[in-house]
């Protein structure tokens, strides 16, 4: 998990930046080099989320240190938009590290997943699911925020290049240089840069310079080309940033991302033949809750008070009785004398939900809503509603519950 957040950092900044150092390159007046790129890429995000049937995207980026090659990321995904199945996979390669891969494929009756070994996790969904949108357009509801980001950018000279085609295809290039970009805009992609560069070298021990002073954008620079329908096929950019690190020497960093679409409506989506291979099956939707469940858990009630933690109580659940829908127990907390005016006690059923590990949790004999409780393995989550919670002490172990081990 913590590959694919590093991976949607990175592209969200680079994608970011891309549309952001771009709309330096013009003026906002109607229909310029600006206007016509921006609406590219919300054609492309509305075309590709909601009007095809299904295509092939490839990403790829590369982050360079002085010229050397300090990381790179290769995706491909594939959609199919029609019969709801998708395919994406992914090298990732660190310098001095070992290749990271992974592979994932999705329909609405499973999904398979293998990271970097020979395992292919198989998740099997008991009741299928519904439509569900496989690709989302990015630049959907935006508009305000598109609107903030025109006004900040302002009165910038044009420096994109537009060639339109015969058939209404575009090609777009340009290029900008530190002396071209606002300080404002400069600063602030220098300072999503630095945090970038933070975080691949504490989480990946990188053998690189971490920049800290005098860094700012050195260049940037583009290309893009839609077809006739507007669809955006290929995108090239580059970003090159110079900084300094604790010793005063000076590094530039280059990051490359290139981006195609293509196999528009001819794409086709496979499940992949598993026969032979490590599998391991689970099932999804199937109560992971059971008998092995039954017993008392308990939640310590901990508070800050006079600058130092206190115990003040206990709130326990007991399990008492569980079947293939239903969950019963009881509820109770046991104070210290000082706040034992908020004990309580309920008895309680519970709903289990199909994905999920419980559900929301009534009075036995009201049949009111008081709540929900998860149960996960050996973790429980059991939240009593606000307002039947009114008056009593916030604990600052929440409403996580272990289970209590007899001797």
């Amino acid at each position: 998990m913590k590959m694919n957040r590093k991976l949607f950092l990175l592209i969200s900044f680079c994608l970011g930046a891309t549309i952001f150092a771009v709309s330096v390159f013009a003026e906002i007046t109607s229909k310029t080099g600006y206007d016509q790129l921006k609406d590219a890429f919300k054609n492309t995000g509305e075309i590709l989320s909601n009007e095809v049937e299904s295509f092939t995207m490839n990403l790829e980026y590369m982050l360079k240190s002085n010229d050397k090659t300090i990381y790179t990321t290769s995706e491909i995904s594939k959609y199919d938009l029609i019969n709801q199945r998708s395919i994406e996979e992914r090298t990732t390669e660190y310098v001095n590290v070992d290749k990271y891969k992974s592979y994932y494929y999705s329909d609405a009756k499973k999904h398979i997943s293998q990271r970097n070994g020979d395992v292919y996790i198989v998740n099997e969904y008991m009741v299928e699911r519904e439509y569900h949108r496989l690709f989302h357009n990015p630049f959907e509801g935006i508009e305000d925020v598109e609107r903030i980001f025109d006004a900040f950018i302002g009165g910038l000279g044009n420096h994109v290049m537009v060639e339109e085609n015969a058939d209404g295809s575009k090609y777009f290039s340009g290029a900008v240089s530190d002396s071209q970009i606002p300080t404002l805009i400069n600063a602030v992609m220098s300072y999503g840069f630095k945090r970038i560069i933070i975080e691949e070298v504490t989480y990946n021990d990188l053998p690189i310079p971490i920049i800290e002073d005098d860094i700012y954008v050195k260049k940037v620079s583009g290309r893009a080309f839609t077809n006739s329908d507007g669809i955006m096929e290929s995108l090239f950019s580059s970003f090159v940033f110079s900084g300094k690190d604790k010793a005063g020497n000076t590094y530039d960093f280059t990051i490359e991302i290139v981006m195609k679409i293509f196999d528009i409506n001819s794409t086709e989506v496979i499940e992949p033949d598993l026969t032979d291979k490590n599998i391991e099956v689970r099932i999804e939707g199937a109560s992971q809750i059971n008998d092995k469940h039954l017993g008392k858990w308990k939640s310590e009630v901990v508070i800050e008070k006079d600058g130092q933690l206190q115990k003040i109580g206990e709130k326990i659940v007991e399990i008492t009785s569980i079947n293939s829908e239903n969950i019963y127990g009881k509820y109770y907390s046991i104070y210290n004398e000082e706040y034992l005016e908020h004990s309580k006690e309920f008895e309680f059923i519970a709903e289990i939900e199909q994905y999920r590990g419980g559900g929301i949790f009534k009075d036995i004999d009201s049949l009111e809503n008081k709540g929900t409780i998860y149960i996960d393995r050996a973790r429980m989550y059991f939240n009593i509603d606000r307002d039947y919670r009114i008056g009593e002490p916030e604990s600052l172990n929440y409403n996580n519950y272990q289970k209590v081990f007899e001797d």
